[in-house]
């Protein structure tokens, strides 16, 4: 799960997981960043609603957010990439905020690539507004817990599964991964090189 830039963290590991034959129970983006080609043509229209987030500052981010890569990779920007396999995926969008429209084409090409998806669409509301504390925020987070618990509830059983069909994979491999997650974070170039479903460890322990 993650928020804004950290919105779209969660969704690019997702795929990649995806291709290595590990399904997340549940993926969770609150405002996500999905495109930061910045080319949707809903962004300029919703523009003026949103008093937090730019257009500008946003391209600047995405300059350093990419690194050498192009900015339409999946890795930078989820939303091209092939949604296909994925586990169900839960968005929560205000309509106050310019990556409000990108949420709903990822809503389409999660829809007609047979991923079970929710829209949590909230009228009025701004960027990030599960964390904001207001009545929408706290009604969000009560509707987030509940849908990491049921993710919960699965999540050991899908580990499970994983393990069995994934060879090579020790229990020392594991714990390597948890230790790793621990102290650098389940993004950090140590986990190359960890098995799959060892991996899946570190991803689950943290977005649960």
């Amino acid at each position: 799960a993650g928020d804004s830039a950290g919105g779209q963290i969660p969704l690019s590991p997702a795929l990649a997981l995806r291709d290595e034959g590990v399904v997340l129970p549940r993926t969770m983006l609150i405002s996500p960043a999905l495109d930061l080609s910045w080319s949707n043509p809903r962004i300029p229209i919703v523009q003026p609603t949103d008093p937090w987030l730019g257009t500008p500052g946003g391209r600047v981010l995405a300059e350093h957010w990419r690194g050498e890569l192009d900015l339409l990779d999946p890795v930078v920007s989820p939303l091209f990439g092939d949604l296909a396999g994925l586990g169900p995926i839960t968005v929560f969008t205000g309509t106050r905020d310019i990556l409000n429209p990108d949420a709903h084409v990822l809503a389409e090409k999660a829809r007609a690539a047979g991923v079970s998806f929710e829209l949590r669409e909230e009228a009025g509301q701004v960027h990030v507004y599960p964390l904001v504390p207001t009545r929408a925020g706290r009604e969000a987070q009560e509707q987030i817990v509940e849908a990491v618990r049921a993710g919960v509830a699965g999540s050991t059983l899908v580990a499970n599964a994983s393990r069995e069909h994934v060879t090579g994979t020790s229990d020392s491999s594991i714990r390597h991964a948890q230790t790793t997650c621990r102290r650098y974070g389940s993004s950090s170039p140590a986990h190359r090189g960890i098995p799959p479903t060892a991996r899946l460890g570190c991803s689950l322990r943290f977005r649960y």
